[in-house]
């Protein structure tokens, strides 16, 4: 059973001023962009946990800005991917300018279609965040071996594509089958708090949720942190970014980075920050996928042995 779907959510609507469907926004002047304008994408497997009506204002108040800072004439137009075809299709037919989409997607075609990483969300104070599975003190789990057969929630979308991706190398590592076998049930749900709430009223036996979600929940009820424990925690890795079409100019990269970074100091990007629960934006870093890089690795590793022993 493979679902490698990550939690991400609204980063694209914060960096790509995207909408939940295709949608043109009207922009004076010529500038940088042409009269094409700009053309932003995110695939779908960010959009986890933001309510489209909350993405669609947060979008309008990003235009307001956005009109006021460049001159483009032409539109700025915005389209969501289902599916990672339809996406590199658009990058490799110059279709789309922008594109937000989880890392491990990122991993998985960079060596295929023209893209450049352009910027990342911070969260929790830092660049990236662990997945953690959590179980109930009550219930006296202390190995990963004694969950066999157990009900497990994960979050929808990107993350928990990447939770499973983790799950399976730290089964494998102690000779267990991979997470699709070894439990009997796996629910995805589309919160944190759906994923962590079930696990605290023993209605599930586990979850796996970022470690920031997990925080932030029980620093608004300590009762989840001393009823619930960590039984294992992943590396820090990234969640999603932004990427630039390589084909585009120096130039327009420069002026789509620095009107984004300035446009979540005003008021209406604040705003829309605090929507989707990240304090800022940055550029990406060198070396921000290593963790990501080494994981997917080791999981095929583990792939390849199986394989092998049949």
């Amino acid at each position: 059973m493979t679902r490698w779907k990550l939690h991400a959510t609204a980063f694209a609507a914060v960096l790509c001023l995207t909408v939940s469907f295709p949608a043109t926004i009207s922009i004076g002047g010529e500038g940088p962009f042409g009269v094409q304008g700009m053309r932003f994408g995110y695939s779908s497997s960010l959009l986890s946990e933001v309510p489209k009506s909350d993405a669609q204002a947060a979008i309008s108040l990003w235009a307001k800005e956005f009109k006021r800072e460049t001159g483009t004439d032409g539109p700025a137009q915005a389209a969501i991917y289902d599916d990672l075809p339809s996406l590199i299709h658009a990058v490799v037919e110059k279709q789309v300018d922008f594109i937000a989409l989880n890392s491990l997607d990122y991993l998985k075609i960079r060596d295929r279609v023209p893209m450049e990483p352009g910027l990342i969300g911070y969260r929790g104070g830092k660049l990236f965040d662990e997945q953690v599975l959590l179980v109930h003190r009550g219930n006296g789990i202390e190995t990963l071996r004694q969950l066999k057969g157990s009900r497990l929630n994960l979050l929808s979308g990107g993350s928990g594509e990447i939770a499973t991706l983790w799950l399976d190398t730290i089964l494998a590592k102690q000779g267990l089958h991979s997470a699709g076998r070894f439990f009997e049930s796996i629910k995805e749900v589309g919160k944190a708090s759906k994923a962590i709430l079930p696990v605290f009223f023993r209605q599930a036996d586990a979850c796996v949720v970022s470690r920031n979600a997990f925080q932030t929940m029980a620093e608004l009820n300590p009762q989840i942190r001393r009823e619930l424990k960590v039984l294992a925690m992943s590396p820090e890795i990234p969640i999603a970014l932004a990427c630039l079409r390589s084909t585009l100019s120096d130039a327009q990269k420069d002026e789509f980075i620095r009107i984004a970074l300035k446009l979540v100091s005003t008021p209406s990007g604040k705003q829309i920050l605090t929507i989707f629960k990240f304090e800022k934006i940055d550029r990406v870093p060198p070396g921000f996928l290593d963790t990501l890089v080494a994981l997917v690795k080791e999981h095929e590793s583990y792939q390849a042995m199986a394989k092998g022993n049949r």
